[in-house]
C-alpha cells in the first residue's frame, strides 16, 4: 500500500511511503518522484495494479510511473508520457473496469480519453469551461464533468458527445457530480443561490429536476464526496476542514445524516482507500487518509460488533483487482461492471498487490495497418508524380521543337515577302 504527499522542497516533487499505521510523519529521507516540469495537480493509482501511478501536471503532460517494490531512490523517468493537452491538467481518473484506459480534463477545456499502453489519445470532447470535477460511471459508459459555468455534463466518451447537461446548483463556487454505483442515480454537490452547501440526487433517466435536495450547512469550502457503492454510504468532507460526515442513501433516494468524525486539525486533502485495504477483523468499514501540514493521519471508520467473526452484512463483495475488460474491448464498444470479490480473509489472492510493470507497446494492429496503407499510397503517389514529370518533360521537348519549326517557317515567310517586293 502506498500514499503520496507534497514534498517540502518543491511543488513538483511528491513523496511516496507505505504502511497502514495511524499517523505518518514527513521524513527527510523518503524518496521523491521528480518527473514533471511543473506542479502536479492530480494523481491516480491504477485500480488493477498497485504499483502503477498516473500523475497530471501543470506542464500539460500525464506521466505513468512504475513503483518498485523496494522504493529507496528518487524516480526521475516515467514508464509512459501522454501528451496532447494544451494547458495544465486538472483531473485524471482510470476507468473502473477496463484496464489501462484513462480520462483527463484540462484547463484547455477538453476531456480526453487515453489508451495508456499504446500512448494513444482515443477521444477528445470540448467541455467549454474550466473543469472542477471528473467521474466515470461504474460500467464506463459515461463520464461526468462539472465546470465553472455551473453545468454538469454527462458525456459518451466513445462517441465524443455530450449527452446531457445539468444546471445543478445556482451558487458560483465549485461543484462536483459523481455516479452512485449501480443505483441509476447521480449526486451533485455545490452551493445554493444563498451560498448554502447542498446535495442533489438525480435520476440518470430523467435529469430535468432533482429527485431530492439536502441542505448541508453554510460553510465556504467546496464539498468532496466519497460514495461507497457497496453499502450506499456517502462520506462528505471539504478541504480546510476536520469534519467528515456520514450519510446513508434511503429508499426515497435522499441522503440521511448518520454521524460524523470531528477533528480540530484541518485537512489539506483527503483520500478514500479501496476496500481491500480494510481490516475486516476489526469491523473497519472505511478508511481515509487525511493530509495536514505536518503529517498524514489514517482515519478508520469502525462499526462495533460483539462477535469477531467475519460480518457478511458489513462487507458485501467489493471491486476486484482484476479488470473486466481490456482497453481494446472497451474501445470497440463493450461495457462491463467491475468484477467483484469477497473480503473474507483467505478467500482471495490479490493480483493488484503483485509487482507488474507497465510499459508502452508498439503500434496497435489497426494503427499498423493504417501505416502500411498510407506508406503504400505514398509510394503510388511518388510513382504517379515521376510518370507525370516524365510526360511533362516529353511535352516540353515537343513544344520546343514546334516553336523551332514555327520560327523557321516565319523566317522563310519573311524571306519570300522580301523577294516579292523586289
Amino acid at each position: 500500500f502506498f500514499f503520496f504527499f507534497q514534498a517540502e522542497d518543491g511543488i513538483r516533487d511528491f513523496c511516496l511511503s507505505r504502511g497502514l499505521g495511524d499517523v505518518y510523519k514527513r521524513q527527510v529521507q523518503i524518496p521523491l518522484i521528480r518527473g514533471h516540469a511543473g506542479p502536479i495537480h492530480d494523481l491516480d493509482f491504477n485500480p488493477f495494479n498497485d504499483y502503477v501511478l498516473a500523475t497530471g501536471s501543470e506542464d500539460t503532460t500525464i506521466k505513468i510511473w512504475n513503483i518498485p517494490e523496494e522504493y529507496t531512490q528518487d524516480l526521475n523517468e516515467p514508464a509512459i508520457t501522454l501528451t496532447g493537452h494544451q494547458k495544465k491538467i486538472g483531473l485524471i481518473q482510470f476507468h473502473p473496469s477496463a484496464e489501462n484506459v484513462l480520462a483527463s480534463v484540462s484547463y484547455d477545456e477538453t476531456l480526453r480519453i487515453w489508451d495508456v499502453v499504446k500512448q494513444e489519445q482515443r477521444s477528445q470532447i470540448n467541455i467549454k469551461e474550466t473543469p472542477y470535477g471528473l467521474d466515470w460511471s461504474l460500467d464506463g459508459k459515461l463520464v461526468a464533468t462539472a465546470s465553472r459555468d455551473k453545468v454538469c455534463k454527462l458525456i459518451d466518451p466513445r462517441a465524443n458527445q455530450i449527452v446531457h447537461s445539468i444546471s445543478a446548483h445556482e451558487g458560483p463556487k465549485s461543484q462536483k457530480f459523481i455516479f452512485l454505483g449501480t443505483t441509476g442515480y447521480g449526486l451533485s454537490c455545490g452551493f445554493s443561490k444563498t451560498f448554502e452547501r447542498e446535495l442533489k440526487v438525480w435520476d440518470l433517466n430523467k435529469l430535468d429536476t432533482p429527485v431530492s435536495v439536502t441542505s448541508v450547512d453554510s460553510a465556504a469550502g467546496a464539498l468532496l464526496p466519497f460514495f461507497d457503492e457497496d453499502t450506499g454510504c456517502l462520506y462528505l468532507t471539504s478541504k480546510g476542514e476536520g469534519l467528515i460526515r456520514f450519510y446513508e442513501l434511503t429508499d426515497e433516494k435522499k441522503f440521511h445524516l448518520n454521524g460524523d468524525y470531528r477533528s480540530n486539525v484541518p485537512g489539506r486533502a483527503y483520500g478514500f482507500l479501496p476496500k481491500t485495504s480494510l481490516d475486516v477483523s476489526k469491523h473497519e468499514i472505511a478508511r481515509f487518509l487525511k493530509l495536514t501540514d505536518n503529517y498524514i493521519e489514517s482515519i478508520r471508520i469502525i462499526c462495533p460488533r460483539k462477535s469477531d467473526d467475519f460480518q457478511e452484512d458489513l462487507f458485501p463483495e467489493a471491486r476486484s483487482e482484476e479488470p473486466a475488460l481490456t482497453a481494446d474491448e472497451w474501445f470497440s464498444g463493450r461495457d462491463e461492471l467491475p468484477k467483484r470479490r469477497s473480503l473474507r480473509p483467505g478467500a482471495h489472492t490479490a493480483a493488484g498487490g503483485q509487482v507488474r510493470a507497465i510499459k508502452a507497446s508498439g503500434p496497435s494492429q489497426e494503427l499498423q495497418e493504417r501505416i502500411e496503407k498510407l506508406t503504400a499510397l505514398v509510394g503510388d503517389l511518388e510513382t504517379t508524380v515521376n510518370n507525370l514529370q516524365g510526360q511533362v518533360g516529353e511535352r516540353d521537348q515537343v513544344i520546343q521543337e514546334l516553336r523551332a519549326q514555327i520560327q523557321q517557317l516565319q523566317t522563310e515567310n519573311d524571306t519570300l515577302k522580301a523577294q516579292g517586293s523586289q
